[in-house]
Order: C-alpha cells, then structure tokens, then sequence
C-alpha cells in the first residue's frame, strides 16, 4: 500500500505533520495525528503564564505517538503522571479527502480542572470514526498550573491559562482543520464534567466567538466562579514556603519548584469541602485590566447578557451514565452518608442555590429534588441511591 496512505503528511500553518491510518475496535480506518502542538512549551518564564503560539517547525514532525498527559497527581493512586511540556492536540480523521468537508468535533477532557488524558490512550475516537467526522482532543494545563491566578497586572499570572490554553488550540483548530478535511465552518465544542464547564464558560467568552459553532455539554455546568480564600498563600505554604503573604515573593517560590511539587493540592479543609468545593484550583475571575483576560464577570453575569453571541448558537443538554460511580467508594466506606444525606438533604444542592436561601427552604427544594430523581418515599434512600452508584 502507498506510503502516503499508511503515513500520510499533511502541512499545516505551523508545519508538516506525520500521521498514520489506524484501523478502530469496530473494524473502521481513520487517520491519526498525534500530539501536533499548538503552542510553546510552557516551561521556564512561560510557567503559570498565557501560551504562546507555537514556532513553525522545519521538516515533518513525526505524529503517530501519544503524547504525554498534562502533568497531575493520579486520582486513584497518588503517582505524579505526565509532563510540564504538554500543549498539544490530538486530530483524528475518517477521510482526507471528500466532497465535502466534514464536520469538526472537538473534546474538552474532564477531571475538575485537575486529572485527565486527553490522548487516544483515554478518550479513543473509535466510536466516532464510524462516522464522516473530524476529532480533535485538547491537552490543556491543569491545576497549579493551569489556574493559578494573581491579581497584580505586573506578575502577568491573571487566572485561567488552562483555558487560554484551549482557545489557543481552537484557533488553531479553526485555521486548520481544513488540512485533513474538516469544515472550519462547522466545528462543535463539547466535553464531559469540567470538561463541560468549560464549554460552556467559552460560549461567554468574546475571543471565541466563530471559534466554534454548536455546544454539547455532557454532565456539566457552571453558573458561579467560587475562588478558595487565600488560595495561593495557603498552596505555598503546603509546599513548604515560609514568607509573608505577598503575592511577587509566593510566585516567585512557586515559580521554582519542580512541576511535580505542584501537583500535591491536599489543601481543602473539611469545612471547604462539605461546602462543595471539589477543584482547589479551577477558573476565576481575573483582573479587568490584564491585557489577555477572557472572564472578568461572573458567569450569570455573562449568561444574562442577551447580546452575548452564546445565545446564537445551538447548545445540547445531557449527562454522563453511571458518573455516581466515582462517589462509590466515600459510601461504600462510609455507609453513615447515606444517613447524614437524610438529615441534610440540603448538601445535594448548588452552592449558589444554599446562598441564596434560608436553611428552611434549602431543604424543601432538596426534598423536591429526591422525590423527583430518586425516591417517593426517604425512607428508601439508601437503596435508591445505591442503585444509582450501580
């Protein structure tokens, strides 16, 4: 078989790229372009900092291997995965050539803001390449890394480079998807969990406007940007800084650190996560003056205003199936939940919704919520909420 067939190059605006045709678990080819990078390493004084765009390479860079994960703390088993150098995008393709071009999907990976993979090691395109689609997945900066936020405009570590990572990689995405067939015109932005969240924060974002064009966002949103209290103080300090709480002298500790370092983020005490706080570092609100932010007001905020290009596009609503499952463990442990769920049906609710109401009320709404998704009678709870968990 032809050369360019088994490993076809394709040029893109940065440069030519390697790929590979790939057969799925379902029997159907494809071509893949592993890790083509969309932005600088983020490494040295580019750590914590906005990306930069990627140089041009010469040559044709090799894409027929996995890259490595963002650089994060194993969810399960506390390992330290992945590396520092990890701004890439993964393309899959079911045709290069076609009469017309085919429609763009892109994948934000879960894992509030902290964990994910977003190679075809854990998010495969074999489902998807039995259809006339392009795939791309998005590896983006996670936690410390991703969100660290300053609001002094002179340290230039504003928040959020996690998502200026991924609206780095749609542009991109919208300058080239053509190359491997993919409709610049007709691309869908869609993620699961935070994943989701982040879809949808971006619909808000004026940056993005023309970057995508429908939304799906799969078991997650946003509607308030919740900042842990002295967040980046009480993060060096876990990691061993002792100076006072000044912002030039803490990024400047953290700045040294090995990346490994920054990925223990065991800080939330027991008050804060009964509060429901889940990501220790997650979007927030940056200063209206750095010259790159992209969320400076609140998401309903953004949600209210009716000009807001987000209400011009189509948005799906859905869920992910058994994602209770991750909760497994705390109730299979801790059995006594199960009871402290029924004294305070009110933990099931949003944060926003328990700051706005009397404790009275907050309760009554739970109990709405149970009767409805759950259970008509409490007392059956445990075994309902059980089930759910699989």
């Amino acid at each position: 078989m032809d050369s360019q067939i088994l490993e076809p190059i394709v040029s893109t605006s940065s440069g030519k790229v390697r790929g590979q045709l790939r057969e799925g678990i379902y029997g159907d080819t494809y071509y893949s372009f592993d890790g083509i990078p969309y932005a600088k390493p983020p490494l040295g004084k580019l750590r914590f900092k906005s990306p930069q765009p990627v140089e041009a390479w010469l040559g044709v860079r090799d894409c027929t291997i996995c890259p490595p994960m963002c650089i994060q703390s194993n969810y399960y088993t506390g390992v330290i995965d992945g590396i520092e150098d990890c701004l890439y995008l993964n393309v899959f393709t079911k045709k290069l050539r076609s009469a017309k071009p085919l429609p763009v999907l892109a994948y934000l990976l879960g894992g509030r803001f902290a964990i994910g993979d977003a190679s075809r090691n854990s998010w495969g395109p074999d489902y998807l390449m039995m259809k006339d689609v392009v795939y791309i997945t998005i590896g983006f900066r996670l936690g410390a890394l991703g969100f660290l936020s300053f609001p002094e405009p002179e340290l230039q570590v504003p928040g959020n480079a996690g998502l200026k990572d991924i609206v780095m990689a749609l542009q991109w995405i919208k300058k080239n998807c053509q190359y491997f067939n993919g409709d610049p015109d007709n691309i869908t932005l869609f993620g699961h969990s935070s994943g989701s969240a982040t879809a949808q924060m971006l619909m808000y974002v004026p940056q993005c406007e023309n970057l995508f064009h429908k939304v799906i966002l799969i078991s997650g949103m946003q509607m308030h940007l919740r900042r842990i209290p002295q967040l980046e103080y009480r993060f060096a300090k876990h990691l061993g800084y002792k100076g006072q709480e000044n912002n030039h002298d803490i990024l400047a500790y953290l700045s040294a650190l090995p990346a490994e370092r920054l990925c223990d983020l065991k800080i939330l005490t027991p008050v804060e996560q009964k509060q429901g706080h889940q990501s220790v570092f997650s979007p927030t609100l940056e200063n209206e003056h750095a010259p790159d932010a992209i969320l400076t007001k609140d998401l309903l905020d953004l949600y209210a205003n009716k000009q807001s290009w987000c209400h011009s596009i189509p948005l799906v609503l859905g869920g992910s199936s058994f994602e209770g499952l991750m909760n497994y463990k705390y109730f299979a442990k801790e059995p006594e939940l199960y009871e402290t769920l029924r004294k305070h049906p009110e933990y099931l609710l949003p944060y926003e919704v328990r700051e706005k109401y009397d404790m009275l009320t907050q309760q009554q709404l739970a109990k709405k919520l149970i009767r409805l998704h759950l259970v008509n009678d409490s007392s059956t709870l445990t075994h309902r909420t059980s089930t759910c968990f699989g």
